[in-house]
């Protein structure tokens, strides 16, 4: 039977699912900030109102609409709205169209997009359907591409859609909000809390902070607000976004102390993002983050590092990161980053277990193409084969928490001397079969070697 020839019974309320925790687009809201006691959240398709609950039993003003479930809860502006995985499950294309512009309409500061995204279900044995597939259970389920989503998205509603994560976009009815998010994503956090720059006059903020540090403090810190400047300007440039008038007015007024003015702001952005298509310029710039204990270098091939050192690398490097993020979201929800120096290419890897084993399993890798525009993601989970990440400790920074307890356990396995480490090391069956044959074993919680002669 040709399902495209007729009408086919689609029950879309049995796509919803039961949570115990947090949505994705929700905990990407959460992530950045959005949710405050003074704004008001609506879950328009909220299913079984999972979402709901939990951020009214946080202190959250939000109420959930659904056709099916909560069809009789009025429908009124909020200021954050969430479309979370309603339009994958909507299978006439003129009704998806209305459904996002209905919730768009709804949305006073930001709207949430989220859909499912190729390579995040299995689509075996599914019968194809539009543009989409019949499940077994008789629902619709359409898998976007991450570019096809955003630009959906942004044709539809004529707006910019931020991507935030895989299949999650953030739209902003509110400009200002907008960029003051869009910032926020460059800041060096560690420098946000040493001097306030953009609080009052700079100059007049500039008196105490000099009573309270030294010249070399406060230099440094100025430094890296304005990379934090060029990253976020540069960034704009690429995304073809931002008037001046649409500006805070506090960054109006960084601006101004830290370049001058926003045409010269602008011409350093523009240099700056350029210089990032320049193979030499990465070489260079992850030679430097390198030299200054940020990353483990693989000279002329890559430079890899936790992704919650972003912040620390040098401008030209979180331009470029930030370019791989406008295609995929927020690269900070992976464990470690890998900057392909001569490929063009970000690889983000996830890993179980990454902060409390020794020896963390990769669990997902994506790879993200900036000459190609396109991201590739390979799912390890559950794999016994998945690749075990030895010697954690030479991507991490020495002041970064488990770090001493990571070297120590690092210094005694190459000690053993039965592994050769210089590229990514044995196979996880190969690597316990040795150290079981030569008497040795793993107590990961410990984060130790023994020997079993010695239990």
């Amino acid at each position: 039977m040709d399902l495209a020839d007729g009408p086919w019974p689609i029950d879309r309320h049995r796509t919803a699912i039961s949570r115990d925790r947090l949505s994705a687009p929700m905990q990407a809201l959460d992530r950045h900030g959005l949710f405050a006691e003074d704004r008001s959240v609506l879950d328009y398709g909220c299913g079984q109102g999972d979402d709901v609950r939990a951020l009214v039993a946080a202190g959250i003003r939000a109420v959930g609409w659904d056709p099916y479930f909560a069809a009789d809860v009025p429908l009124e502006p909020a200021d954050i709205v969430n479309l979370g995985f309603v339009l994958n499950v909507i299978e006439d294309r003129v009704e998806r169209r209305e459904a996002l512009a209905r919730a768009y309409g709804l949305a006073r500061q930001c709207l949430a997009v989220a859909g499912l995204v190729v390579g995040k279900g299995d689509t075996t044995g599914l019968q194809p359907f539009k543009d989409g597939f019949l499940t077994r259970r008789g629902t619709f389920q359409k898998y976007f591409r991450q570019d096809e989503l955003g630009a959906f998205i942004a044709e539809v509603l004529g707006e910019e859609a931020i991507a935030v994560a895989h299949g999650v976009f953030f739209v902003f009815p509110d400009k200002l909000l907008e960029q003051r998010f869009l910032l926020e994503r460059q800041q060096r956090r560690e420098a946000a809390a040493v001097v306030p720059v953009g609080v009052g006059s700079p100059r007049r903020a500039e008196r105490p902070a000099r009573r309270q540090l030294d010249p070399a403090a406060l230099a440094a810190s100025s430094r890296q607000r304005r990379d934090d400047l060029l990253v976020y300007f540069a960034l704009n440039l690429f995304a073809r976004r931002t008037r001046y008038a649409e500006l805070p007015p506090e960054l109006r007024r960084d601006v101004k102390a830290l370049f001058g003015s926003h045409a010269r702001a602008q011409e350093a952005a523009r240099e700056l993002l350029f210089s990032v298509g320049q193979g030499p310029v990465i070489d260079a710039a992850c030679r430097a983050a390198h030299e200054h204990g940020v990353g483990w270098l693989a000279e002329g091939e890559y430079l890899q590092l936790p992704t919650e050192l972003l912040t620390r690398l040098p401008a030209a490097l979180r331009c470029y990161v930030g370019c791989a993020a406008k295609l995929y979201g927020d690269v900070e929800t992976a464990h470690l980053l890998k900057i392909h120096i001569r490929s063009g290419k970000v690889s983000l890897m996830t890993y179980d277990q990454f902060d409390s084993s020794p020896l963390p399993r990769l669990r997902e890798r994506i790879k993200i193409d900036l000459r190609a525009q396109d991201i590739d993601c390979y799912d390890y989970s559950g794999r016994p084969a998945a690749p075990i990440l030895y010697l954690k400790s030479r991507f991490m920074a020495a002041d970064q928490d488990g770090y001493a307890r990571q070297q120590a356990f690092d210094e005694s396995l190459r000690q053993l001397g039965l592994f050769d480490f210089s590229s990514f090391g044995p196979e996880p069956e190969r690597f316990f079969a040795t150290l079981a044959a030569n008497g040795y074993a793993v107590d990961e919680r410990a984060f130790a070697l023994f020997r079993r002669d010695r239990e």
